[in-house]
């Protein structure tokens, strides 16, 4: 891609890309890994497309949390000191804190699913780019992580829960403050 291109496809998903680097790495500041992400882009501009553009934010989020892991002593990180409290983490209801901790039970492609659609806010096609397969795979998947986390709910929180009630219970589980449609941050 040309320089201008990559600066189109920046301005295009500059939004998404800091609300997906503030709820991986909340303690960092998600304009700042944004504006790594994008410079990594340009140092391979050979493909810039969503399935690279979400590659290079799982490497620059692990690479943040490496850097922040090699400045802290062991002890400080074993005992959960220095840290200090989550950056932009939400203050929980008891029903909140007991879906959040379903979300481990869910396996890692259903999870991925979840939240790519939710808390990045992703389109069915963008889904589909992402995962690198059809809209109709991507729908069928999704809706499979629907009925999964609906049935841990039903097993362990509320038995009434509608399958249809998942992509907003997922949503409002979102760490941190940011949207991809409203950036807090312009």
């Amino acid at each position: 891609m040309s320089a201008a291109e990559i600066n189109d496809f920046q301005s295009k998903y500059r939004a998404l890309v800091e609300a997906a680097c503030e709820w991986r790495a909340l303690q960092a500041d998600p304009s700042k890994l944004a504006n790594q992400v994008f410079d990594r882009l340009r140092r391979r501009p050979e493909r810039s497309d969503l399935f690279q553009l979400f590659k290079v934010i799982e490497q620059v989020v692990l690479d943040t949390y490496r850097d922040e892991v090699a400045l802290r002593p062991n002890l400080s990180l074993l005992t959960g000191q220095g840290g200090g409290a989550l950056a932009k983490a939400p203050n929980d209801t008891d029903e909140m804190a007991k879906l959040r901790g379903l979300i481990p039970q869910l396996n890692q492609t259903q999870r991925d699913w979840l939240q790519l659609a939710y808390w990045d806010e992703l389109g069915l096609s963008e889904l589909a780019e992402v995962r690198q397969t059809d809209v109709d795979t991507a729908t069928s998947k999704l809706e499979q992580a629907h009925v999964k986390f609906a049935a841990l709910i039903k097993r362990h929180i509320n038995p009434k829960v509608a399958v249809a009630s998942v992509p907003g219970l997922f949503r409002s589980l979102k760490p941190g403050q940011l949207s991809r449609w409203e950036s807090t941050l312009w």
